[in-house]
């Protein structure tokens, strides 16, 4: 009886579709689910580079990218082995040869997973793989490889869409700031399916948020927090404009604001536990009212 492979986890089918409409903005041929022999030998996602345009212009995740570019997918659902580690390598010698590929050094082999169990960063060395930053691990011999881990790659390195499968405070930031925008979009799709309890907490936070500083005012409440507290809950380009920490502070605004108490529960928290409870008790009552 032929082996099949296992259905495809949700989260890990909506990784795939992200991948591929990164590489469909450069003009770069994605297939996915690609079957290079019997099952269960099928690629998650092949990324055909077609020039050396569209590599210049690929996120920097994904800049040492060749022609043919292999991608396993594992999810926070989806335990990563050392087996897998095997069976990528395996795919990349087995579409070389499905595909004529002539030279290892035109394929690149890449697993993206959430998370990385210690058994398989242990075992990382045993295979020539090497720290190349932070949450990620390169093995230099061709085809080269690439370990890439969601949750501890910097966000100055991940692509907003990625962003969304990597831990839960950067998904509450991508989900404030797509809603803030308007409009639906695959980012908002993707957490209000695949993350729904977390959406409950994340929102009943904004509504609270938004009530605190409508019936308080920004500047009582910055003058409640921690201002190394605030600080740390800002990104790192929101730091960038700023020329020094009392000038950012002054010109957070109303939006910066929220943005801050949205994203950091325990800030929230700490400004509520120091209003007078008439008022606390006003702001929840609001709060609930919306």
């Amino acid at each position: 009886m032929r082996k099949k492979r296992p259905a495809y986890e949700p989260h890990e089918e909506w990784i795939i579709q992200a991948l591929k409409r990164i590489f469909k903005e450069l003009a770069i041929k994605a297939d996915d689910h690609l079957k290079i022999g019997k099952l269960p030998l099928e690629i998650d996602l092949v990324a055909v580079v077609g020039n050396k345009k569209a590599l210049a212009k690929l996120p920097a995740l994904f800049r040492y990218f060749q022609r043919h570019n292999i991608l396993e997918i594992k999810s926070e659902k989806a335990h990563f082995k050392v087996a897998d580690l095997q069976k990528l390598q395996a795919y990349g010698w087995h579409y070389m040869m499905k595909h004529a590929v002539e030279s290892p050094k035109q394929v690149t082999l890449t697993a993206l997973v959430h998370h990385l169990p210690r058994a398989v960063l242990k075992a990382l060395p045993e295979y020539d793989f090497e720290p190349a930053g932070k949450g990620i691990f390169c093995r230099r011999s061709h085809p080269v490889s690439y370990v890439i881990v969601l949750k501890d790659v910097p966000d100055e390195l991940l692509p907003e869409e990625l962003q969304v499968f990597s831990n839960p405070e950067r998904r509450m930031r991508a989900l404030l700031a797509a809603l803030r925008k308007g409009g639906n979009s695959p980012i908002v799709e993707a957490i209000l399916n695949l993350y729904e309890s977390e959406v409950e907490q994340i929102m009943t936070r904004e509504a609270l948020a938004q009530k605190l500083v409508k019936i308080v005012g920004e500047k009582k409440i910055l003058a409640l927090l921690d201002k190394e507290k605030v600080m740390k809950s800002l990104n790192k380009e929101d730091h960038l404009r700023a020329l020094n920490k009392e000038d950012h502070l002054r010109a957070l605004g109303k939006e910066g604001l929220l943005t801050v108490l949205s994203r950091n529960e325990q800030l929230l928290k700490t400004a509520m536990a120091k209003l007078k409870p008439e008022k606390r008790r006003k702001i929840f009552d609001a709060a609930d009212r919306n």
